[in-house]
Parts: structure tokens; sequence; C-alpha cells
């Protein structure tokens, strides 16, 4: 198949292949439209979607579009230059995705859907995000370029199977390798930028590779907020979710599929569903674990607490191994640090964890 094989990660349960591709004759970056784009994978992935909302799963995105009669669920962002796909891969049957929308400087983000709402609802504007963020956080006096941001979006896996965690934790390793390590070698432009909105269950999930609540990155003060589940109240009457006090979430329309006797038993209510909207930098996980690789030299985090700390730890000794394995410091933490990670991969059975 023409799509990028990125690598492999599995246990003894299962083994996924993790592979890249775009829309039908779509190029991404360096890769040409023959090294990258392949059909067969992407329409697969379109089906292995819609599966997901018939077996009554809802797909907690924005401007979800089922077609019922092709049995296929798209993003009309799917198809524009600067996205890319990742799909997890076992014994022939696609188990899992993951899609970004990178920022390419030309028709925003689909996050916002400011550039072509259609039918959807305008999205959170990041304007002042791209502006202000690597000020705030970075000490950087710019806005965000081209390239260094994009939108995770349409993340999911199959029903629970055995290693359904493996096929996420590929997903995300396969992005980090393909946005983050490729372009560096190249000397392009790298995507260290993460942003997502996401339900709250779905934003514990990205807090494995260290996400925080976007919004109050910016602000005065810069805060870096990442709540756990359990410590994130509804809103009541109000609506909405509550931490410490605020609101923190946005609400949006989803469609939820539901049972009926009519086109083929699949049929959606429009909710109001609250999410999150957040980042993830990778810039700040790399200095992170340069500065400590034993415990992960983190800034403050609220609502993160040692327990939040060790399974990201752990995750990216897994999803950021290259940062471990490849640094040229070998100073004891980084001993310890590596044979952390060997530790790890031992405790959940990992087997094999190979990416090119």
């Amino acid at each position: 198949m023409p799509s990028y094989y990125l690598g492999k990660i599995g246990n003894k349960d299962s083994t996924f292949e993790i592979h890249a591709c775009t829309a039908p004759g779509n190029s991404f970056r360096w890769l040409k439209q023959s090294q990258i784009s392949d059909e067969g994978l992407f329409h697969e992935l379109m089906k292995s979607r819609f599966k997901v909302l018939r077996d009554l799963r809802p797909i907690y995105c924005t401007a979800i579009n089922p077609d019922i009669e092709r049995g296929i669920e798209y993003s009309p962002h799917d198809y524009r230059d600067g996205v890319v796909h990742f799909v997890a891969v076992h014994q022939n049957q696609v188990l899992g995705g993951l899609s970004v929308a990178v920022d390419i400087d030309k028709r925003g983000v689909p996050l916002e859907n400011k550039w072509e709402s259609g039918r959807f609802e305008r999205g959170a504007d990041l304007d002042e995000f791209r502006q202000n963020y690597l000020v705030m956080k970075h000490g950087e006096n710019r806005p965000i370029r081209a390239w260094e941001m994009g939108e995770l979006y349409r993340h999911f896996v199959a029903k629970k199977f055995n290693g359904s965690f493996m096929a996420r934790f590929g997903l995300y390793k396969g992005a980090y390798h393909l946005l983050r390590l490729e372009p560096r070698k190249r000397q392009l432009a790298t995507t260290f930028i993460w942003v997502f909105d996401a339900i709250p269950a779905y934003f514990a999930m990205y807090r494995y590779v260290g996400a925080v609540l976007r919004n109050y990155t910016i602000e005065k003060g810069a805060t870096l907020l990442s709540p756990g589940v359990k410590h994130i109240m509804s809103g009541g009457r109000c609506g909405g979710l509550i931490y410490d006090g605020k609101k923190i979430s946005r609400d949006i329309e989803v469609p939820i599929p539901i049972t009926t006797r009519e086109r083929d038993g699949l049929a959606f209510n429009v909710e109001k569903v609250s999410f999150l909207d957040g980042v993830v930098d990778l810039l700040m996980l790399e200095k992170a674990i340069e500065a400590n690789p034993i415990l992960l030299g983190l800034p403050r985090i609220k609502g993160f607490n040692i327990w939040d700390r060790y399974k990201l730890r752990n995750a990216l000794g897994i999803i950021g191994s290259e940062c471990f394995d490849k640094c040229k410091n070998i100073s004891l933490s980084y001993r310890i640090g590596r044979a952390i990670n060997a530790l790890n991969r031992k405790i959940i059975l990992l087997r094999v964890c190979e990416f090119v």
C-alpha cells in the first residue's frame, strides 16, 4: 500500500502497524502523493469511524458527518491540504485512528470552522492563542508560525479489546515521529503544539501525553491546569463543567447515535455536550525529560498529582523514547531513566516497539 509506514507496537495480545495516509490525491510536506496518499486505507478509516457510530458509540468531535447510505463518516476537513491521518492496523483491519489538521497558515484549522463552516457551528477561535502562546509559555516574542500547530480530531479505537491502549500509544508515537522528529531531521518547522477539544473522558487520555487546558495558558500568569475527571463537576442548571469554582468548558452540538427501525437501524439525536479545550506542548515535555529523565522536570501543573505525573512519565518512556535513548547526555540520571523505561515495558508486556 502507498501509505507511509511508521512502525509497529504491540504486546502478547496484539501487534499494530502504524501508518500515515492522506486523502486521495494529497501529498504531505516532503512526502509525495505516491508515498502517502492511499485511497484504500483512507476509505477503510472512514468506514471504521462509521462502525463506531453503528455500535452506538458517539464520536465526541465537532462537525460529525455520517453518511449512512455509504457507511462512512467523514469530515470536510479530511480532504484539505495539511491534514494527515494516523491509522492503527491489526490483521488488515483498521482498529484505531487519529487525524491531525496542521495549521499551514492558509485556511485555519478545523477546530475553528471559521473558513468553511458550512452547516456546522463555529468552533473556538484560535487567533488569540496563536498570537500569544509562545510569548507566555516560552518567552518567544512571536506568534505560532505555519506548520507549528496542529489539531487532533477523530481519535477513536474500535470496541474495547486486549491491547487497545497499545493502539492509542502507537497512534501518539506515530504522530510524534511524523510531525516532530522527521521534520527536525530535515531542518523543517515541526508541529510541536497539538490542540484539541474533548469530553472529560477523552481529555483524560490526552493527559497521558501531557495535556493541559488551553485557554488558561495565555492568561495573565499563564496557568497550567489539568484537572482529573473525578475533580471536574457538573454545572447543574447553569450547564457546563466546573473546576475550582470556574467554568472550564463550552457546549457543542454533537450527533448521538440511537437505534431506530428506519435507515438500517441507525439515526442520530443532536445533543449539547460539554467539551474541554486542550493543548499538548511537545517542546515543554522534551524540556521536562531533559531536565529530569527520572521524574520529569515539569513546571507546576494545577490538578496534576503525583500519580498523574507517574503515568505521564511512563507513557513518555514509550511515546517519546527517543528523548531518553538518543540523548547525548550519559549522566547517571539518563541511565536510570532508560532503566525505568525498560522496566515499564516489561510491566505492561510490551514486546515490540519499532519505529522508523
